[in-house]
């Protein structure tokens, strides 16, 4: 999974500690020692209040029962250190800085993993092991975790856990939280999701006060409708159109028949919890054979494959505009307007 990029060097800074690793044992444990962070300063709190002398400027801390663990910016590169009643290290990784960037850090029995993340170019998940002197990297990671001692990432789509990919409805997220080691409270800002990591599945999603359509009835929406379209300096006669669906393979049946600016939909109850494959076929009427007539493939809707999460609806928005169709993925509000089966 990571890849490995640069072998860090490691240097002794305030006092002597001949063993480093065994120093840099645990997570989490409780601690007579509070820290805080501000402003690239690391502030004492208990048992009594100091700022401590810490080389460069800390971007990001870890404690651990009287260890204190974070990444401090020196010359333009980041490094990692520990900061411990029996003696401090510092392990210059060579990985450079990155302006306005995000960086966190979480440690697992000694392993420092720690995400740099670039508003231009995403982010970068590092594992720097002591122990080995080695650092690894995996890119485009939004977001990370130790839960229960194993590795949690999250990339734009998706959460990879325990050897497990959950499909996330939102894009561009973070974490905001971890309840029970195993509820992981997703959020981009506005929107909020819910998984659950033993069951391996998104459960829940929400915005604001608005509650989303539970797909009792159904769990998959298809609208679809023509721009207006303008052809050879004039608008072109408007078509007569309807849509046959399939999913995974099954006929589901197909939209009303009418006007193609005319809005028309569908409604299906398909297997949640996993990706389906959909495919719209559009047929139009063709007035001089007096019959309606599959366009051709060029025309077509594209085949999408879909993941349909639990307890939601997923709407799948169509837009013709005479050469091909825009499409649009969300979650459905009942508020948005009520579904209007055809007749």
């Amino acid at each position: 999974m990571f890849g490995i990029i640069v072998s860090a060097s490691i240097l002794l800074f305030a006092s002597e500690l001949s063993d480093p690793d065994a120093n840099m044992m645990g997570g989490a444990n409780q601690s007579s020692i509070e820290y805080r962070l501000h402003d690239g300063d690391v502030y004492r709190y208990r048992p009594s209040y100091e700022k401590m002398d810490l080389p460069g400027y800390v971007v990001a801390s870890y404690p651990d029962g009287d260890d204190l663990y974070f990444i401090t910016i020196q010359e333009g590169f980041l490094s990692a250190a520990v900061l411990s009643p029996r003696g401090n290290y510092l392990f210059r990784t060579g990985i450079p800085s990155v302006n306005n960037g995000r960086v966190k850090l979480a440690v697992n029995y000694g392993v420092f993993y720690f995400s740099v993340t670039d508003p231009e170019r995403g982010g970068v998940l590092y594992r720097y092991s002591p122990e080995k002197d080695q650092i690894q990297s995996i890119d485009n990671v939004n977001d990370f975790s130790i839960i229960s001692g194993n590795l949690l990432i999250m990339k734009d789509g998706f959460i990879n856990y325990n050897g497990h990919e959950i499909p996330l409805m939102l894009k561009n997220a973070y974490i905001r939280d971890i309840i029970d080691e195993r509820i992981i409270v997703i959020g981009d800002g506005v929107e909020t999701e819910i998984c659950d990591t033993s069951a391996a599945r998104s459960i829940y999603q929400y915005k604001g006060d608005i509650v989303y359509d539970q797909g009792d009835d159904f769990n998959i929406l298809l609208e679809f409708a023509d721009l207006g379209m303008v052809r050879g300096g004039g608008h072109e006669e408007e078509k007569i159109v309807y849509y046959n669906i399939t999913v995974n393979g099954y006929d589901i049946g197909r939209t009303e028949t009418g006007p193609g600016t005319l809005t028309k939909q569908i409604q299906a109850k398909v297997s949640p919890g996993r990706e389906n494959i959909i495919n719209a076929e559009r047929w139009e009427l063709d007035k001089n054979r007096g019959r309606y007539v599959r366009v051709n493939n060029i025309n077509q809707p594209e085949e999408l494959r879909v993941f349909i999460p639990l307890n939601r609806v997923v709407k799948l928005s169509f837009r013709y505009d005479g050469s091909g169709h825009g499409i649009s993925q969300n979650v459905f509000i009942r508020s948005e307007g009520d579904f209007h089966p055809p007749r």
